[in-house]
């Protein structure tokens, strides 16, 4: 069991910094500054509704993940916003004709219901994977040894393939 962390957020800066550049995919490592800050944020809003809350390097790691993942979402969002803008303007949309959107929404849906039903050790790793992560990265996130985590990720993809084609689609 890992000690207890300090209680204070100026001296939970430098451990929590150091989980957010272990959870932030290699893109996103410019940002790891202000990452640190939004899960500063964070972690200062869950203290506040727990106060009596074990501050260990897990919590601190889950409070990085997660900050990391919110600010990929917020970033998808914003192209998807982003292409909205340019296909109002007065101009034709570029892009995909709506049959091939349709059939990649279904490809999306079947490899959700895939990533659910897979088991929960692989479903993590290829969630990591389909995020932009490294195996390296993931085998460091996950705790595992690189082989371990090579392992992990390309046996679950080839068993996410296989359910997706089973579903109807081929990549």
């Amino acid at each position: 069991m890992s000690p207890e962390l300090p209680r204070t957020l100026a001296e939970l800066q430098r451990p929590l910094a150091a989980a957010v550049r272990k959870a932030a995919p290699s893109w996103l490592r410019d940002e790891t500054d202000d990452l640190t800050q939004l899960a500063l944020l964070r972690l200062d809003r869950a203290l506040k509704r727990e106060p009596d809350r074990r501050l260990t390097r897990a919590y601190l790691g889950r409070i990085a993940y997660t900050t990391v993942i919110d600010e990929i979402r917020k970033r998808r969002k914003e192209r998807e916003h982003a292409a909205f803008d340019v296909e109002s303007a007065d101009r034709p949309a570029p892009g995909p004709d709506p049959e091939r959107l349709a059939a990649g929404s279904g490809a999306g849906a079947a490899i959700t219901e895939c990533l659910e039903a897979a088991a929960p050790r692989a479903r993590d790793a290829l969630t990591l994977y389909l995020l932009g992560h490294s195996v390296p990265e993931i085998s460091k996130l996950l705790d595992h040894t690189r082989k371990t985590a090579e392992n992990i990720v390309y046996r679950g993809l080839t068993v996410l393939r296989r359910c997706v084609e089973a579903k109807g689609y081929r990549p």
